[in-house]
């Protein structure tokens, strides 16, 4: 579980070393820039936190293969969807609960750092959000967690995923400092629209204060720039568009595991 981690407190680190300077002096003529940097990056946090606690919570599936618990279980009148659904909100209630302690610790460190509360007046909807990518994470993982057969296998992708889903989900860089390629890359993952949602409710309240009415060219660009905003063929990609590219990732995701677990039965 602290190896599920990895990818927190990789980025943790980097934003406070190097990150969080260099964005503050890009934006040193807005008079919230720190606020509005620290509160681009717990966006982020929250956002991969589900993803990469839930690869950790899926170590019992993975442990129950190494020592052919799973052959119990196949012989046993228990259909895939069930056995898999167990393993499912398992994860996502430890999803949940770690994500929710992230939101906590960072409500702490925005109140006592800045003197305002995060997200206030909107909790409802980040708690909706947060259940909704959780969801979605926690079955996009149960996939690929499922191809998976040893204990050595999770540790090492659960190292390789920590150190590239910053980049994935455009947290260790602005959208607007990478190529146009990759920018396409990272709107094509759905863990980046769970980010990006929460960057919506936690950032945009914020703007007003930055920009004001008046600048609102100059509020749109720097959404796009930071990855607040998704442009996609000319166009903003909306939110609902967003919570719909999860749904499908967690529906999809959850009936190709099923398939798999089927197949593996059968062999």
């Amino acid at each position: 579980m602290l190896l599920s981690l990895l990818a927190e407190l990789i980025i943790v680190a980097l934003y406070a070393l190097f990150i969080r300077d260099q964005l503050v002096s890009s934006f040193i003529q807005l008079n919230n820039a720190e606020l509005l940097m620290d509160v681009w990056m717990i966006a982020g946090i929250l956002g991969i936190t589900s993803f990469t606690t839930t690869m950790g919570a899926y170590g019992v599936m993975v442990d129950d293969k190494v020592k052919k618990i799973n052959r119990d279980f196949e012989v046993a009148p228990i259909r895939n969807a069930t056995l898999l659904g167990g393993y499912l909100i398992a994860a996502v209630v430890i999803g949940l609960v770690l994500s929710f302690l992230t939101l906590l610790a960072a409500e702490g460190y925005i109140s006592y750092q800045y003197g305002v509360r995060l997200g206030a007046g909107q909790m409802t909807e980040i708690y909706g959000v947060l259940l909704l990518v959780t969801i979605s994470n926690a079955a996009q993982v149960l996939l690929l967690v499922s191809f998976l057969k040893s204990s050595n296998a999770l540790a090492a992708c659960c190292t390789i995923l920590g150190a590239m889903i910053g980049f994935l989900t455009g947290i260790y860089l602005p959208m607007g400092t990478i190529p146009d390629s990759v920018q396409t890359l990272v709107k094509c993952c759905p863990i980046s629209h769970g980010v990006v949602l929460l960057r919506q409710i936690l950032i945009e309240p914020l703007l007003s204060g930055s920009f004001g009415a008046a600048n609102a060219p100059q509020a749109a660009a720097f959404q796009e720039y930071m990855g607040i905003q998704y442009l996609w063929d000319g166009a903003w990609l909306s939110a609902q568009s967003s919570v719909l590219i999860l749904l499908a990732a967690a529906g999809s995701c959850l009936a190709l595991a099923i398939v798999k677990f089927s197949l593996q039965k059968r062999e």
